[in-house]
């Protein structure tokens, strides 16, 4: 299969829109213990985009069942939302939920050529736990697609787990234990967790070819680092965003929010962006987990 391509995949499951809806609540509710501050953070990023008269259009990148795409159309109907991912089981709910809302699309971003799937150019793109999948340089070479993507002006937000640099070394240690505490606390209740919840799909049969494609497609990948917050700052500047900064903080969670350069030719030379970030971290930064 191609890097790119629209996705159509198996209209049996989920049944309905009510049956998406439900998977994907309970998939947003076990998103919730390991980000416990991920809806202040959701209403935030949603908060700067319309600061910023940023909603017309808006690219939710990594949507998974379709959280953020699903919170964009509440709050603004007559967005254009265009919703990407390269999980098949995702992408099935979210189409069942979203139906024809949203331009739904099925791309690998570990891959080269992705952005060409996307109807742009666009005033947002957003993401939620999806970069730190990536390693260092294909994440520095996807924010080249990002602002290639957006309009002149536009903003790029990513809530992801950013932990402090190794240059504060008992700082970030604190912040990445705590955050794990907290995660194991709330599973120690008893909640649904993701082996849980692909059990729960895996037990009905419908799902068979959407699962196999899922492994075809994912097994034997390891997630990269995930790149702190300084780091993804340097690279959104070499990547062609005159601003950017970290706009919320929890622990290890944060919210980085970018605007791209007005008139600037962007995402061209992605060699030149990956150059320009290992040249501005230091290489102890770039190598430390």
């Amino acid at each position: 299969m191609t890097p790119t391509a629209r996705c159509e995949g198996p209209a049996s499951w989920p049944a309905d829109a009510a049956a998406a809806e439900s998977w994907a609540a309970r998939w947003d509710a076990i998103m919730k213990c390991y980000q416990p501050a991920r809806e202040p953070m959701l209403a935030t990023t949603l908060d700067a985009l319309e600061h910023l008269g940023l909603t017309g259009s808006v690219l939710d990148l990594g949507c998974g069942v379709g959280s953020i795409a699903d919170r964009v159309l509440d709050r603004w109907p007559q967005a254009r939302v265009t919703a990407l991912d390269w999980d098949p089981v995702m992408l099935a709910i979210c189409r069942a939920r979203l139906g024809d809302r949203v331009a739904v699309v099925e791309a690998d971003l570990a891959a080269p050529g992705w952005s060409a799937a996307v109807p742009g150019p666009v005033d947002a793109v957003i993401t939620c736990a999806v970069l730190h999948m990536l390693d260092a340089d294909r994440h520095a070479e996807l924010l080249g697609d990002v602002a290639g993507l957006l309009r002149p002006g536009g903003v790029h937000v990513d809530v992801d787990e950013m932990p402090l640099l190794p240059s504060s070394p008992r700082l970030a240690a604190t912040g990445s234990e705590l955050s794990a505490a907290g995660v194991r606390a709330r599973f120690a209740e008893g909640r649904e967790d993701v082996p849980d919840w692909y059990s729960a799909v895996t037990a009905d049969p419908a799902t068979a070819p959407l699962l196999d494609l899922r492994a075809r497609r994912f097994d034997g990948r390891q997630d990269g680092r995930s790149a702190g917050a300084g780091e993804r700052i340097v690279a959104l500047r070499a990547a062609g965003f005159f601003e950017a900064g970290v706009l919320a903080r929890a622990l290890d969670q944060a919210v980085v929010v970018a605007l791209r350069c007005p008139g600037r030719q962007v995402g061209t030379t992605r060699s030149q962006v990956v150059r320009h970030v290992r040249a501005e971290i230091p290489a102890g930064v770039a190598r430390a987990r």
